[in-house]
């Protein structure tokens, strides 16, 4: 499940929701928030995501890592580059 609200005059407010299925999810028009998940290998503690020009190193927890960005402009698709 993943969900995503939005602080407006001193409260939140539910704006959108999701099943928290993995690869690449959506929320927001122009500018929104950026959710890149799926499994990883057994040994891997780390997952390199490349967004944006920039590489983010993401902690696998539970056999799964998540990569979250708020705030931007989808651009361009999350690239996962590795794992460590």
């Amino acid at each position: 499940m993943d969900d995503l609200f939005e602080y407006v005059d001193g409260a939140w407010h539910n704006q959108e929701g999701g099943s928290g299925d993995p690869g690449i999810n959506w929320s927001g028009s122009d500018i929104g928030v950026l959710r890149f998940s799926d499994e990883a290998p057994r040994d891997a503690q780390t997952v390199v995501i490349r967004y944006e020009g920039r590489d983010h190193r993401v902690p696998v927890r539970h056999g799964h890592f998540l990569f979250v960005v708020w705030d931007t402009a989808l651009s361009d698709d999350p690239v996962l580059v590795g794992f460590e």
